[in-house]
């Protein structure tokens, strides 16, 4: 079973879509553009996206289980499979190290809660807790007591918003042009 951590590592810039009440829609867009109807336009945005520097966009897949590392074999099996579900992607492919690495969604963090009660965790404890784990090993993911329930859990267990994790090994794509991935897409069976 692998958690699905949609990192997007740098903000990536936004052209608004057209929608009813848009100054571009109906008449105003002849009058605004006279020489191109709607479909021109929006190629013509298309193809500005794909000339012009803009930030990437990845989607890791990493497993539920931050400690398991799986042999070439499945992890290509994972590899062809993340191509069936994004054709589009600019790149695809996977790492495995030696040491468990924390896999990061960059700007789009939001908060990190208790899996147990659902308890904000602020970032400044968080940040002490990561520096507390870290060696030059990796991290060591011991369990702590969670100050707001008692609970105990490791860094991988937080309920974190954006999805982030830490693993040995992943799979990765690189502007995979799919959206976010659905349950049955993240979960990776056992036969990929």
């Amino acid at each position: 079973m692998f958690k699905a951590r949609r990192p997007n590592l740098t903000i990536r810039p936004k052209i608004a879509r057209l929608s009813n009440d848009s100054p571009l829609r109906g008449d105003s867009f002849s009058t605004r553009f006279p020489d191109r109807d709607k479909r021109e336009f929006l190629q013509l945005i298309e193809s500005f996206q794909k000339t012009h520097a803009m930030s990437d966009d990845y989607i890791y897949i990493i497993p539920a289980n931050p400690e398991v590392v799986f042999d070439d074999a499945k992890l290509q099996s994972a590899v062809s499979y993340f191509r069936s579900i994004a054709p589009q992607a600019d790149e695809i492919g996977f790492s495995v190290s030696d040491r468990l690495e924390f896999v990061h969604c960059g700007g789009n963090f939001q908060k990190i809660c208790c899996p147990s009660c659902g308890a904000k965790i602020e970032v400044d404890l968080w940040q002490e807790w990561m520096d507390q784990d870290y060696s030059d090993k990796g991290f060591t993911l011991v369990k702590r007591p969670m100050r707001c329930c008692g609970a105990q859990h490791t860094l991988h267990d937080l309920a974190y918003d954006w999805p982030q994790g830490f693993t040995c090994c992943e799979v990765c794509a690189m502007n995979p042009n799919i959206g976010a991935l659905s349950q049955e897409q993240s979960a990776l069976r056992d036969n990929t």
